[in-house]
């Protein structure tokens, strides 16, 4: 049996200023831009957490002496994100048909701060106070201390603290260009460069026990997608693109805490890599009352994807069986999807869908 006590606060903070300036004799144009900043904190003090077994001769549960038991734990994060972006966006008219094209850039800067603090009360004497009784009794102020049942002892570990960052460096360009009366391409690319580090170290000496992790790639991440008009109200698309996976800071760092689903140990893994995936999609759309507009739709799609390196969950030989991420060297997803809307009024849509 487990009791776990817990409090958690979290905090949120998002704001944004943007602008958009139109510019009617250069080509129709617009320049879109983006300040964005967001910052999270979690606080989780005095997480506690105590195992009782099952003694058959007692016919009870009783406190047991284990290393997550007596447990008491501290965990402090904050997350700031800065974010850059601006796109301008030229129209093209003529001959019946517009064409679109669409460049911009963006940076973002993410850090993080992580420090856990853990303590255990550990037993002073062989048969100490009346282990069946609940924590509150047993760890009571005068069961605690040089002359009490219980010590409590210092049991942080030094990769209990990371300090991470990231950047990305992106621009782009992309253009919706109709081919024929029935036949339009929209493709383009879009470069990204990022650095990620992260570094674990002892929460009281910082200097000492550095495990750094730092992933540093530029990828060139191309998409092209088809649209045909069967008809006024059918439309066939055919896409193709490539996109990345990046791990996250706490998939980086080599922390390891205890998951409350399934009370398993899980800890991060400095060496992971980015995963690479090409996705390719079918999808044939009706619209049965004309258009997109109303929001009614009849569609099928078939999708493909082909994962580089992709992250996954291992579990590791250990004692208790712990859980980590690694690198798989490559999978296979493929499947199709039905789905449909119907509007039954200004107030009501109903959606169905079904993916294999």
């Amino acid at each position: 049996e487990n009791a776990r006590v817990y409090w958690i606060q979290e905090t949120i903070f998002s704001s944004k200023l943007s602008g958009e300036h139109f510019f009617p004799s250069l080509s129709n144009s617009k320049v879109d831009w983006r300040l964005t900043y967001s910052r999270a904190r979690r606080d989780e003090p005095d997480l506690r957490e105590n195992l009782y077994e099952f003694r058959n001769s007692l016919g009870e549960y009783e406190w047991s002496n284990e290393s997550q038991s007596g447990f008491r734990m501290f965990n402090d994060l904050t997350d700031n994100v800065y974010d850059a972006a601006a796109d301008w966006t030229l129209l093209f008219a003529g001959s019946g048909r517009s064409t679109l094209v669409k460049a911009g850039g963006q940076f973002t800067h993410r850090t993080r701060d992580f420090l856990s603090r853990r303590l255990r009360f550990k037993p002073t004497r062989s048969r100490p106070v009346d282990l069946t009784q609940s924590p509150e009794v047993i760890f009571q102020e005068e069961n605690i201390g040089q002359y009490g049942d219980f010590q409590i002892e210092e049991d942080t570990r030094p990769t209990d603290r990371y300090d991470a960052t990231h950047d990305i460096y992106a621009g782009y360009a992309m253009v919706d260009l109709p081919i024929t009366r029935r036949l339009r391409l929209v493709g383009g690319a879009r470069v990204e460069s990022s650095q990620q580090e992260v570094i674990t170290t002892d929460p009281f000496d910082p200097t000492i026990g550095v495990i750094p992790a730092n992933l540093d790639n530029t990828d060139v991440l191309p998409g092209l997608n088809f649209v045909y008009q069967l008809s006024p109200d059918q439309n066939l698309r055919a896409a193709f693109s490539q996109t990345v996976n990046r791990p996250e800071f706490r998939e980086l760092a080599p922390f390891e805490f205890t998951d409350i689903v399934g009370g398993r140990a899980v800890v991060g893994n400095p060496d992971l890599v980015r995963a690479k995936i090409m996705n390719a999609d079918l999808r044939w759309e009706w619209f049965p009352s004309g258009g997109a507009g109303d929001g009614e739709v009849i569609a099928a799609s078939l999708f493909w994807k082909d994962f580089s390196d992709p992250i996954e969950k291992v579990v590791e030989a250990t004692a208790n069986f712990r859980t980590s991420y690694a690198n798989a060297k490559g999978a296979r997803n493929l499947g199709f999807e039905i789905e449909g809307r119907k509007s039954f009024g200004p107030h009501v849509l109903l959606g169905l869908n079904y993916t294999y």
